[in-house]
């Protein structure tokens, strides 16, 4: 309509909120008739008291998100940030895996915890930690065999000296697995969740700065790994407390370890084929696929993937286009 950048940005806000207004109404009339309603009935200060803690926490972590550019942008020049940007891929796992896990478990979690089976809700989680480091850990440890063929690859050799930098970013993937942020306010402990994350950035801060004076390019990077798994050692801590358990209960250690040691397995088989080749693309495709076929007949031979895990792997393989149609 011609308004431009600023269209966009008030188009947003406008969407956002009549998105609120109409959710208000619809959940308002579920519990009361909007027409009988008064401010005194309505929910808005229950409804603050337990959102607002969330949204300052996801404002915080975004914060915490761009600190360590931030950081690089202030110390260095242009094309260190350029180099350091490249290296500072995230991967999307979270997004994709994660967050749809973490969608199911507020959902499943609440009616149990009002209940106190909180044996159960351990249960789930640890299904949901095992079934989330089929996917992360065997992501974690191609990407960090193939670092250099990755990174060249997607922006050529002038970005060689990126790859130090993503891999010490790929330390994070292992974090995945675990959604530690999902049970504190499934108990309505959401301030507990806004005071984690503040504690997350003031340690990324901290150390970022400290670090980048006594180490240099890879001091944010270090700073924002170990504020993150402090993270989620406090989260951890957190956990524990609400459901009444050890972190052996939480966390299956065994699982994760096995699942480690055969992705750890097959990335050593990739390799030796990754010598094999000589054509950048060909060989991370090559190796990948490799990879891939390694792991499966490794994680069935260790008694990694279960009967459950095998079908949700045949109904993937069915689904993509061109393979699908030859297994059928």
């Amino acid at each position: 309509m011609g308004a431009g950048f600023t269209g966009l940005v008030v188009s947003i806000a406008a969407y956002a909120v009549i998105r609120l207004v109409v959710y208000s109404y619809i959940v308002k009339s579920d519990v009361l008739p909007v027409s009988r309603a008064t401010l005194k009935e309505c929910f808005v200060r229950e409804q603050l008291s337990y959102s607002l803690p969330l949204a300052l926490s996801a404002i915080v972590g975004l914060v915490g998100r761009v600190l360590d550019r931030m950081v690089i942008a202030v110390n260095f020049t242009t094309n260190q940030f350029a180099v350091y940007s490249v290296g500072a891929l995230e991967l999307p796992l979270d997004a994709i895996f994660q967050k749809s896990v973490a969608n199911v478990l507020r959902a499943t979690f609440p009616p149990l915890v009002k209940e106190k089976k909180f044996a159960e809700i351990i249960e789930i989680w640890r299904a949901s930690v095992r079934k989330l480091a089929l996917v992360v850990l065997p992501t974690f440890v191609f990407l960090l065999f193939f670092s250099y063929e990755f990174i060249t690859l997607l922006f050529t050799e002038e970005y060689a000296e990126s790859v130090g930098i993503f891999r010490g970013y790929l330390l994070l993937v292992p974090l995945h697995m675990f959604v530690f942020s999902v049970i504190p306010p499934v108990f309505g402990k959401t301030a507990v969740t806004f005071k984690i994350s503040l504690a997350i950035v003031a340690i990324n801060v901290v150390l970022s700065l400290i670090l980048v004076k006594l180490i240099g390019f890879y001091g944010p990077v270090i700073g924002t790994v170990v504020s993150a798994y402090a993270g989620v050692a406090m989260y951890l801590v957190v956990d524990m407390r609400l459901l009444q358990c050890t972190v052996s209960d939480l966390i299956p250690a065994r699982s994760i370890l096995m699942t480690l040691l055969v992705s750890v397995l097959a990335g050593s088989v990739g390799l030796l084929v990754n010598g094999m080749l000589s054509d950048p693309f060909v060989r991370l495709l090559v190796c990948g696929a490799v990879y891939f076929v390694t792991f499966l007949v490794f994680a069935r031979v260790f008694n990694v993937l279960q009967g459950a895990d095998i079908v949700l792997i045949r109904r993937f393989i069915v689904k993509l286009p061109l393979v699908g149609r030859y297994a059928k």
